[in-house]
């Protein structure tokens, strides 16, 4: 079953696989997240209730998030106020890479971004399956 996501007219479907969003809000799943054109913070619901006031801050992982109450709440550290400005330049394509920092960013751009080295192409959490080596190397910005 196929179902509309409000005024941004994409099909998703309803199931609920729960995705945290820069904005701090719950979506039932990735489509209705990407419909919105939010980045996403974790495959689980936002654990924590913020207000939705926007008062935008960048966070070390190389993301904007709508206020400091979502930034603390995915646990993420403050790296300036206001937008993160490399990110205007990103594109949303999700294809995840690892920093060296053992944050899983949503492309190389955003890794970039942030300055760190990349570790592997692919999601941190291989690390603590033990499937992935952890070899930090430093690579140029690229999109």
């Amino acid at each position: 079953m196929k179902a509309h996501d409000g005024p941004c007219h994409c099909k998703c479907f309803r199931n609920y696989d729960p995705v945290c969003g820069t904005d701090g809000q719950t979506y039932m799943n990735e489509c209705f997240l990407q419909c919105r054109d939010i980045v996403m913070t974790s495959h689980h619901a936002c654990p924590c209730k913020c207000p939705l006031t926007e008062d935008r801050v960048c966070g070390v992982d190389g993301l904007t998030y709508i206020n400091q109450c979502v930034l603390e709440c995915a646990g993420v550290s403050l790296r300036q106020r206001g937008t993160c400005e490399c990110l205007l330049m990103c594109n949303n394509v999700p294809r995840p890479v690892c920093g060296s920092d053992a944050i899983t960013y949503r492309n190389d751009c955003y890794r970039n971004c942030a300055g760190v080295g990349l570790s592997f192409r692919g999601d941190c959490s291989l690390l603590q399956r033990g499937r992935k080596r952890r070899t930090p190397t430093r690579q140029g910005n690229q999109q």
